[in-house]
């Protein structure tokens, strides 16, 4: 039986100290939550921004949220942004 994989979804927010960090027993649940948090950090992004502005971000998904990440890096400081899924194995678990 091999062991067990946790999928970790690990974020950070360019306005919010410390970070956010989720487990799933799934990678489906993982990106599902990592879609979620990168859409609410484009809404905020966008609601800073006039509604014409050529910087307003589209709505994440399954194929985009990793790209958004990226946009909303460079909006806002690789060093402050971030969405991550990790795999974790759970070694000795039952």
């Amino acid at each position: 039986m091999s062991a067990p994989t946790v999928y970790i979804v690990l974020a950070e927010h360019w306005e919010v100290p410390g970070l956010v960090c989720k487990a799933y027993a799934t990678l489906a649940a993982a990106q599902a939550a990592a879609v979620e948090l990168v859409g609410s950090m484009v809404a905020e992004h966008n609601a800073a921004l006039d509604d014409d502005s050529e910087d307003q971000l589209p709505a994440s998904t399954l194929d985009t949220w990793e790209i958004l990440v990226e946009e909303l890096q460079d909006a806002h400081g690789a060093a402050y942004v971030d969405v991550d899924i990790r795999t974790v194995t759970v070694e000795g678990a039952p």
